[in-house]
């Protein structure tokens, strides 16, 4: 399965009406980036930070399909941080995500939370549809390794 990156509509689709309507009416200031640009950036950034290495995708852009979810979270909180009144759009429910999402990004990066391997990995010789590993589907990596299914 290939990488996926995330848009402001995924973060929209997250959002009530108002909450969209407060992002779009957010004044930038002279030399501000568009919020959900930046927040967007940021989550990902941090998001493939606790990918390893050997399974990232080159693209910066890119993150695992089973990540996309967490990403979004991410991105949400990076979004309210740039808002004045941002602490309405984080919940007591979107703050319990954000810490779920958290846990998520570091059971990946302990190898707990096994997701779809990169281009990086499968330039290196891993693929699904390799022999060189046995008894598994070398496509899931998982702590930076292949997953083996038995």
């Amino acid at each position: 399965m290939s990488w996926v990156t995330i848009t402001s509509d995924d973060i929209k689709t997250r959002l009530s009406g108002p909450e969209v309507t407060s992002v779009k009416t957010y004044d930038l200031a002279s030399g501000q980036s568009d919020p959900h640009d930046e927040a967007i950036a940021l989550s990902l950034a941090e998001v493939r930070g606790y990918i390893p290495r050997s399974c990232k995708d080159p693209d910066t852009t890119l993150i695992p399909p089973e990540l996309k979810d967490t990403a979004i979270i991410v991105a949400i909180e990076k979004l309210a941080g740039r808002l004045s009144g941002g602490g309405c759009i984080m919940t007591e429910e979107r703050i319990r995500a954000h810490e779920i999402s958290i846990q998520r990004l570091r059971d990946t990066a302990r190898g707990q939370f096994h997701f779809t391997s990169g281009i990086a990995a499968e330039s290196a010789g891993i693929s699904a549809d390799s022999d060189d590993i046995q008894g598994g589907n070398s496509a899931m990596c998982y702590g930076g390794e292949a997953k083996l299914e038995f």
